[in-house]
């Protein structure tokens, strides 16, 4: 199972993308990626993975690697919901199933709908996956706030799988 060091490498990364550090906070997210890949392998991706590959989109698209970054979200959406039996992402089949908090859903679809804005001629797939992430926030998770202020100041946490803020 996973080691203590799992949760010093969860805050390290907020403290690292807090600070713009984004190297580290690369390497971190990787080696705990790596870590559950080892406990779990065998089991198959799971929706704790998904987690660590979305905020590892973040790093990426943070460091204006957006190609991988898409990559990085894609592979989240189809590891947090969606229909496994055909394959489809939570992108893809927005009413699929769930694998986690809807908390973190709408963050990966806010975060998606981010990185599309600066991809050219991606506008309107941006707007529509921004509407989903809001609606998602508000219908499921809190009608108070939105998901863009609780991604500024939230914390996923890999055991509950859910996006914990502060307001």
């Amino acid at each position: 199972a996973p080691s203590s060091s799992s949760f010093i490498s969860r805050l390290f990364f907020c403290v690292c993308s807090t600070l713009s550090r984004y190297e580290e906070a690369e390497r971190r997210l990787e080696a705990l990626l790596q870590e559950y890949e080892e406990a779990f392998g065998g089991e198959g991706k799971n929706a704790k993975q998904g987690l660590i590959i979305m905020k590892l989109g973040e790093v990426y698209a943070g460091t204006n690697r957006l190609t991988l970054a898409e990559g990085l979200y894609r592979n989240a959406a189809k590891l947090l919901g969606g229909d496994a039996a055909t394959g489809l992402s939570i992108f893809d089949d927005p009413a699929g199933q769930v694998r986690c908090h809807e908390s973190c859903i709408a963050l990966l679809e806010s975060k998606y709908s981010d990185l599309l804005k600066v991809v050219p001629k991606r506008d309107a797939e941006a707007a529509k996956v921004l509407e989903r992430s809001q609606e998602r926030w508000k219908e499921k998770v809190s009608s108070l706030g939105s998901v863009q202020e609780a991604s500024l100041q939230g914390l996923v946490d890999l055991q509950t799988q859910r996006l914990y803020y502060f307001t």
